[in-house]
């Protein structure tokens, strides 16, 4: 059987991906805060995320076993009342700068510098790859 999950992406909308074909190489969250560790935050920073006043960001990165890779953002405002989220989704070669990729599907979709960057630190070497 195989493992697979749906994704969002900008220009495809839902697209399945099987996680044997697919391997995450970096899954990052944060939030507006400017940090990307949730065990950080105070008691009154939780009280503004669950107010809907502060967004949670997540970066995650899939590389397929032929070298294409999707790099997958997420931004998301909820409370009590309403839920937004934001997601950019893109699908690219693999002879494309993965840096680069997530550092534009990031920005797109407003995620945060830190939680940009902790994910490019996330990201195999040139090597790994």
């Amino acid at each position: 059987m195989t493992n697979m999950i749906n994704v969002r992406t900008s220009h495809r909308g839902m697209k399945k991906i099987d996680l044997d074909l697919w391997t995450c190489v970096a899954d990052t969250v944060g939030s507006d805060l400017g940090t990307t560790d949730f065990d950080d935050f105070t008691l009154e920073q939780w009280d503004l995320i669950e107010a809907g006043l502060i967004s949670t960001h997540r970066i995650t990165v899939y590389r397929h076993v032929d070298g294409r890779f999707l790099v997958v953002a997420e931004r998301t405002f909820s409370n009590d009342y309403a839920h937004k989220d934001q997601y950019e989704g893109e699908f690219f070669a693999a002879d494309e700068d993965m840096v680069v990729s997530v550092r534009c599907v990031g920005a797109d979709c407003g995620i945060s510098d830190d939680v940009i960057e902790k994910c490019v630190l996330e990201l195999p070497s040139v090597e790994e790859l």
